[in-house]
């Protein structure tokens, strides 16, 4: 018979146990997202290659800096069917530009044609900001 003591460390390691395995099958999830977004996306990044600008993802203009030579690419994905995060990053990477008002128009339309159930606080800042440039 285990004295309570033991029975503490071995609850223990049993609640270590399941919250690496949950941990893991978090990051397997995760990890398979990644993929499914990567291989959504690379249509815009073989675009991007072909016209000579190297990147991984929209999204890394959003951490660093949006070449002239990537917004008509930028606008042309734009309205193409892909996940809401790709099409997101998509769109904050143009707002990164200072573009003319009716391209920020149509990146607002485009924002709002989004289904609203998969609309998130990020987007609607970023509606805001839009909105401040044209006025």
């Amino acid at each position: 018979m285990m004295s309570s003591m033991e029975q503490g460390v071995t609850g223990a390691a049993e609640a270590q146990r399941k919250q690496r395995e949950r941990r893991g099958a978090y990051q397997r999830r995760l990890g398979a997202y990644h993929r499914r977004l990567e291989l959504a996306e690379r249509p815009l990044v073989e675009e991007f290659g072909g016209a000579g600008i190297l990147v991984d993802s929209a999204w890394d203009f959003v951490n660093g800096p949006t070449t002239d030579a990537a917004v008509p690419i930028l606008l042309a994905h734009l309205y193409r069917e892909y996940p809401y995060r790709v099409k997101e990053g998509t769109a904050r990477s143009l707002t990164l530009k200072r573009l003319p008002p009716p391209v920020l128009e149509r990146l607002i339309h485009e924002f709002k044609q989004i289904d609203l159930e998969s609309r998130k606080s990020a987007p609607r800042m970023r509606i805001s900001s839009i909105n401040r440039w044209l006025l």
